[in-house]
């Protein structure tokens, strides 16, 4: 009988030290956490733990450390991913030499292969290995899809449990269903169809975002197969934008997630960017979204209220941007009086808006505000979004509440000429003002930050590299 894989499979990260050598102390305690959270296994050295980085040595250790911390707790997948057929062979003999449940095996990659050398290619490493192996799809790093045929006549051989696909493609686990259901474990691994992708008849999950939210993803499984469908996807809803940033940006944006979470995974290897990737609004995005989760915590880290600097970008390459830059400080210093000055100007093109919260805000445009419609994106919408970034800011308590009332601020606030979308212009105005909020009242970039920055060849201030 092959084995059932079912429930919910982090993809986990692979920690490293700062002088970016494993951290088996951090991974070992990363895996527990996970395992408290009730997940059903946990896949090591898969693409979210940057397998094609790790050295043969480095994986033994894993698969080792692994194999300890989940022998008869939960069911331990081994990434014997690579791009020849030889190496695939190598490292599932490593894993099952180091005690795995089941390997996952990628495509063949770099060369594209036809549909025969794709069979040959797990027919090899399932004849030559006795652990269940997992087939795994993912397109949008190989450069192709395995098609369901080729699937269909591996699920013949007793060598393969399953198959985990990336692709986000409901139509195609829908016909992995038709072909292969019930001969193979399909496995969705991609969070944000997730709830879909077990409507078309998929048994489990893997997926990277398990790492940062599993006890939402477990209860997100054990609602839809409790026939709470309703529930299970509105808990999606909650979490989606998280699903598909995590998506998009892979290993760097779960690690940016777990370390904000207080969790000593270090960052990406080379060539991926390290320090501050992801893009910092797509960091700053993904943090507030886990704030809003309970997951992390924003507290103001500066003593000195007299003079705070901000700066924030959303949604670049569209028109409808929102760029801010903005002071903060102590309405009798010199944030005030600048404050003061600003609110002043009597130019039609450049009369600032006050926004009369706690602190108030001073709104100034970057560009003359000279067409109608550029005035009512700005005065209205743009100056909402600042609005609620502001009281958000309050509430969660970057901005000291007992020194809300003594803060004013000025912002500076880029709204295009030819922004398309008002409700767009209003929700990145709020986005840019919150990231710039948080980068005032929590001293970021830090001084470790930037080192870390310079180090990767990167502005402290840019958002791609």
């Amino acid at each position: 009988m092959k084995l059932k894989i079912e429930g919910v499979l982090p993809a986990i990260v692979t920690p490293f030290k700062g002088d970016g050598s494993l951290n088996l102390e951090a991974f070992s305690s990363l895996v527990e956490w996970l395992l408290k959270a009730g997940v059903s296994g946990v896949v090591v050295a898969g693409t979210t733990g940057e397998f094609p980085y790790l050295s043969m040595e480095e994986k033994a250790k894993l698969f080792e450390q692994a194999s300890s911390l989940l022998s008869g707790r939960a069911l331990f997948v081994a990434g014997a991913c690579a791009p020849s057929t030889r190496e695939a062979v190598e490292v599932a003999h490593l894993a099952e030499r180091c005690g795995a449940d089941a390997l996952l095996v990628v495509s063949p990659y770099y060369f594209k292969p036809t549909d025969k050398e794709v069979y040959e290619h797990y027919e090899r490493v399932v004849s030559q290995t006795a652990a269940p192996v997992i087939l795994y799809n993912i397109p949008q790093l190989t450069g192709y899809s395995i098609p369901w045929w080729v699937v269909e006549g591996l699920a013949e051989l007793d060598g393969v449990a399953g198959i985990k696909d990336s692709s986000g493609s409901i139509a195609y686990l829908s016909t992995l269903y038709e072909k292969v259901g019930g001969r193979l474990s399909i496995l969705c691994g991609s969070g944000e169809v997730m709830v879909g992708a077990l409507a078309a008849g998929v048994d489990g999950l893997i997926l990277a975002a398990a790492n940062v939210l599993p006890e939402e993803l477990v209860e997100i499984y054990r609602l839809f197969k409790e026939g709470r469908v309703a529930e299970a996807r509105e808990l999606q809803r909650r979490i989606q934008t998280v699903l598909r940033l995590i998506g998009r940006h892979g290993a760097s944006a779960v690690k940016a997630c777990l370390r904000a979470m207080g969790f000593d995974v270090g960052h990406t290897r080379l060539p991926l960017i390290q320090g501050g990737s992801p893009p910092y609004d797509v960091e700053m995005e993904l943090l507030s979204r886990l704030s809003k989760l309970g997951k992390v915590s924003f507290k103001p880290t500066v003593k000195d209220f007299t003079l705070l600097v901000g700066e924030a970008l959303t949604t670049p390459g569209s028109v409808d941007l929102a760029h801010i830059d903005l002071v903060a400080g102590l309405e009798d210093g010199p944030v005030g009086e600048a404050f003061r000055e600003a609110l002043r100007e009597e130019n039609p093109a450049r009369k600032p808006a006050l926004v009369d919260t706690k602190p108030r805000v001073a709104v100034v445009s970057t560009t003359p505000l000279v067409k109608e419609r550029h005035r009512q994106l700005f005065y209205h919408y743009a100056t909402k979004g600042v609005e609620m970034a502001v009281k958000e800011a309050v509430e969660s308590r970057v901005i000291p509440e007992e020194l809300a009332g003594k803060l004013v601020i000025v912002a500076s606030v880029f709204v295009h000429p030819d922004a398309v979308n008002p409700r767009r212009v209003m929700l990145n105005n709020y986005k840019a003002m919150r990231d710039a909020l948080l980068k005032a009242f929590t001293g970021r970039p830090s001084v470790g930050e930037l080192a870390s920055l310079g180090k990767s060849a990167r502005h402290p201030f840019r958002y791609e590299p």
